[in-house]
């Protein structure tokens, strides 16, 4: 079981016995970023020091450390912070900076006819191992994944046990979940592993503990790429400030219902790293309810005794939401809301 990290799967090719070292970033879709990330260069040949290694081919996240929190950077950051480290490339005490968490080793070989090791069909287990045994960290810029095994000798009972006490320790220490890992699996490219089911990924959403929260939308984000583009893609949530806040029964309603009967994929926000997602229960159609009259404008004041109170106009911010729901349902939401969404002006207070 591995912890599950919020960043960008990105392999490393590196030729150590080369002068100077040649060092390339390539991501999953085999796009080139040794030039924003050359950057770690330096921490990935600290970390092979020692080890004989000529040439190496590993695997992992390439994600951000905020020092002075002592966590990881939400994702979305790793660009800006690339570039503030290449601009200062002397520097040793940023605030953030990039951090590599290798989790694979494909191929090594080592110098003066050490020999060399393909590892591709090798199972992760053995792969693992050697990982550990080549790996030397350097404290937040190059470390191994943190893992727990469970052995297949372990009772069902027990090995459920292990996972359910790793899954807390990881939750309550603000992680984003678990990738549990067949040890007998061999490496796979690409989307292999999502169709071969050899890596589950486990988030606290799909099990029993996180709570529900009702939360209101209050404003929404422009997507990128080729399936969410040109439309609001994510959502900032939020809840009535407390100063402004009202009796919720006095603006219940009955929930209005949207559905429809075409069944289109989830679309995959994050780089999972070719991790399945399981689903428990069978296909439904696509379904939204949302607990919200868009025709009662905000500040409304009312003329009657018999109409509710007027609309509170103070907000606290909760979060921002990009995933959790399919194209099909994000397009109802789009077409719900319509005109009553106000584009954003840059001093514009509404």
């Amino acid at each position: 079981m591995d912890i599950k990290l919020d960043g960008e799967r990105m392999v490393c090719h590196a030729q150590l016995s080369s002068n100077p070292p040649k060092i390339k970033w390539i991501s999953r879709k085999a796009t080139d970023y040794t030039e924003l990330y050359q950057v770690m260069d330096k921490y990935l040949i600290a970390a092979l020091e020692g080890k004989g290694v000529d040439k190496i081919v590993l695997d992992g996240e390439m994600i951000s450390w905020d020092v002075e929190e002592k966590k990881f950077v939400p994702f979305g950051q790793n660009r800006t912070i690339a570039m503030e480290m290449k601009e200062n490339p002397h520097q040793s005490d940023w605030m953030r900076h990039l951090f590599y968490i290798p989790f694979d080793i494909v191929y090594v070989s080592k110098v003066d006819g050490g020999g060399e090791m393909n590892l591709i069909n090798q199972p992760l287990e053995v792969r693992r191992d050697v990982l550990e045994e080549i790996i030397t960290p350097v404290p937040h810029f190059i470390e191994i994944v943190k893992e727990k095994r469970v052995v297949g000798t372990m009772g069902r009972e027990a090995r459920k046990q292990a996972i359910m006490t790793f899954f807390d320790e990881i939750v309550l220490n603000g992680e984003e979940g678990l990738v549990i890992k067949s040890l007998t699996s061999s490496y796979e490219f690409g989307e292999r592993g999502r169709s071969k089911k050899v890596w589950v990924k486990m988030k606290p959403e799909y099990s029993d503990t996180t709570p529900t929260l009702d939360l209101l939308i209050l404003a929404g984000y422009y997507g990128e790429g080729n399936r969410r583009s040109g439309g609001i893609s994510h959502f900032l949530l939020g809840v009535i400030a407390r100063e402004d806040a009202v009796s919720q029964s006095q603006y219940s309603q009955s929930p209005k219902k949207l559905s429809s009967k075409e069944e289109e994929e989830e679309e995959e926000e994050e780089d999972d790293g070719g991790v399945y997602e399981t689903k428990g229960g069978e296909e439904e159609e696509d379904t939204l309810e949302l607990d919200v009259d868009l025709t009662t404008s905000i500040g409304n004041t009312s003329s009657s005794s018999d109409d509710p109170p007027p609309l509170p106009t103070k907000f606290t911010t909760f979060c921002k939401v990009g995933t959790g729901y399919t194209l099909n349902q994000l397009n109802m939401i789009r077409n719900y809301f319509g005109d009553h969404l106000i584009p954003w002006e840059k001093g514009l207070m509404r």
